[in-house]
């Protein structure tokens, strides 16, 4: 799209998509290592001693907080595929018309993402004793799940126009 004259009119907005969505990948990228650390830091944590009171409660509370950074990891997975998700109604609406299929696959992509890390968040909350963490996070997916959803739906209408 950027680089043919039809599309001129929106070549400085697209190359602005283009750096956001660079951004994202990186960003991403980066939190798939995080994530990957997050699960070591709860196997870790499991694997500490529990012969004694003290070492249980220490072990207890260090599985507590390491699975609790892994349920909060997915759920900036899913922030972040919100933001790639914001751009992608532009991408199929004022894109090359002969790429809109790509808009519509990275839209199935991006909601693939969402609740892939959504069924990450929830198998990690069901290990928290921390009531109010929860709650609080099961807020936060369902508030993300149901963006994601509008959005979702947003880009496929758009694309499926075009088609």
């Amino acid at each position: 799209t950027i680089m043919k004259k039809q599309y001129a009119s929106v070549k400085s907005e697209f190359q602005g998509i283009r750096r956001k969505l660079d951004m994202l990948r990186n960003e991403l990228t980066y939190l798939i290592e995080k994530d990957a650390q997050s699960f070591d830091a709860v196997m870790l944590a499991s694997k500490k001693p529990k012969y004694s009171e003290h070492e249980i409660k220490v072990r207890n509370a260090a599985i507590e907080e390491a699975t609790k950074i892994a349920a909060s990891v997915p759920v900036e997975v899913m922030e972040k595929t919100i933001e790639v998700m914001e751009l992608l109604p532009d991408v199929a609406e004022k894109g090359n018309v002969n790429s809109v299929s790509d808009a519509g696959v990275a839209n199935l992509v991006a909601k693939s993402a969402l609740e892939g890390a959504a069924l990450n968040v929830r198998i990690n909350l069901g290990g928290i004793k921390d009531k109010n963490f929860v709650d609080d996070l099961r807020k936060r997916l369902t508030n993300l799940l149901n963006q994601g959803t509008e959005l979702y739906e947003k880009t496929k209408s758009i694309v499926e126009s075009k088609l």
